[in-house]
């Protein structure tokens, strides 16, 4: 596009990724300085920097930049970073004559420049590549789009600007992280068959493997289907008892998918948030493995998963497994459940009890995240994040954290701090671009 629209591809050159043209690099903290730079190398009356910034809104600005005195064509400017955390997008706009700026691109894209004949200037914006290492930018015939509801096209150039003094744990900068799924990294030297098959007696789902080789049953039973219930009975004991292994891949964390008791085996089905899955140990498997872990210097975290619960859980409770109500036959039935406000039901056009759930699965209702008895439970001085924490996990990983409100994260990270003398973290788990993705309205 960039060889189409310009001549010279070259006669304008911005790289958002070197020193050279930007400064300091990076993520900036609030109130601080950038000065940014811009080579051009054909005859244009001005150059301006448009920026916009914000995290909830965006506000739109722009700053003439200047000859650089000590740089043949080169321009810059100096930008103050707002004083409140949020995004920056910037990108630079030529302006001159029709002549000036016909010069410098093809003579079929003419009619696609941007004119503004009351001040007889013609405008070519010069934006966000996203190509290559250095960060050089490419010529466009229309500003970017970088609100909310907008298509983000054509790409600006970004500043991520931080909190003046938020600061992050010096243990996770250049740690070697290491995965482990429990159920099958390793069975404890206590394992036993039929004290694996004695954990699901109120589960009649589950599908146990003796063979700890044998292939996952994608069938399921006949009467459920594949419900992702097959276990190989690895627990936290195996895990504690690899200690020495661990330390000879040079590791510095171990990130636990999770381990609270569930239904399924991989547990983002959350059923007990206070409770450690019987088959893996329990509570007190749990407490051996932290403290084996303290004794061998190995940091872990654990997997958080708190924009759902399961369907079969105590909180929500729709096969009736546990003893008291909750949210589900709350509603069905009228019961008194000190769940019901953590959940959306409604009746569908046939009457049938209804609820949100993640990406419409059943069986994993979605919370509501912001209601207050909610984040008491699992944000509270004594609630889930307390518990784990002082328990010994030195932070959280979020399942699917762009799905949480920006409210519920950031006192995510208080409950974490405020439990971990500010020693511990919060990993979250985003799959797109991080720093721009829309989640929540903003």
């Amino acid at each position: 596009m960039t060889s189409r629209i310009a001549k010279n591809s070259d006669c304008v050159v911005h790289c958002s990724r070197l020193a050279e043209y930007r400064t300091p690099f990076g993520a900036q903290k609030t109130g601080g300085y950038v000065d940014l730079y811009i080579d051009v190398t054909v005859p244009v009356d001005q150059i301006v920097l448009c920026y916009a910034y914000g995290l909830y809104g965006l506000s739109y600005n722009e700053l003439r930049m200047k000859k650089y005195e000590t740089v043949p064509d080169r321009w810059h400017c100096r930008l103050r970073m707002p004083s409140e955390p949020g995004l920056l997008f910037y990108w630079f706009c030529l302006r001159s004559s029709a002549e000036d700026i016909e010069r410098i691109v093809d003579p079929e894209c003419h009619d696609l420049l941007y004119r503004k004949y009351d001040e007889s200037h013609t405008y070519l914006y010069y934006v966000a590549c996203w190509e290559g290492e250095d960060g050089k930018g490419k010529f466009a015939f229309s500003a970017p789009r970088v609100g909310v509801e907008e298509e983000k096209y054509p790409h600006a150039f970004q500043i991520t600007v931080y909190e003046d003094g938020f600061v992050t744990p010096d243990w996770m900068k250049g740690a070697v992280m290491y995965q482990i799924f429990p159920d099958r990294f390793y069975r404890g030297s206590d394992y036993s068959f039929s004290a694996m098959e004695e954990t699901g007696k109120s589960r009649p789902e589950r599908i146990f493997h003796e063979d700890w080789n044998e292939d996952v049953d994608i069938e399921g039973k006949p009467e459920t289907g594949y419900l992702a219930c097959d276990f190989y009975g690895g627990t936290l004991k195996g895990i504690a008892e690899k200690a020495d292994y661990l330390k000879t891949l040079n590791i510095d964390v171990l990130y636990l998918n999770p381990i609270c008791e569930a239904r399924s085996n991989h547990r983002y089905d959350t059923a007990d948030y206070l409770n450690v899955d019987p088959i893996l140990g329990g509570k007190s498997g749990y407490k051996a493995f932290s403290a084996v872990m303290k004794e061998n210097n190995i940091r872990y975290i654990l997997d958080g998963v708190f924009s759902h619960t399961g369907a079969d859980s105590r909180y929500f409770n729709k096969y009736g497994r546990y003893e008291a109500p909750g949210a589900y036959s709350a509603f069905a039935e009228g019961k008194n459940s000190d769940y019901s406000s953590w959940y959306a039901f409604y009746r569908n056009e046939n009457g049938d009890v209804a609820y949100d759930s993640w990406w419409g699965f059943p069986e994993l209702p979605n919370t509501k995240e912001d209601d207050l008895s909610y984040r008491e439970y699992i944000l509270g001085p004594n609630g889930v994040i307390a518990n784990w924490i002082r328990g010994g996990a030195s932070g959280v990983r979020l399942d699917v954290s762009d799905e949480l409100p920006d409210s519920f994260l950031r006192e995510m990270r208080s409950a974490v701090k405020r439990s971990s003398d500010g020693n511990a973290l919060v990993l979250g788990e985003v799959w797109e671009e991080v720093t721009t993705k829309i989640s929540y309205g903003s």
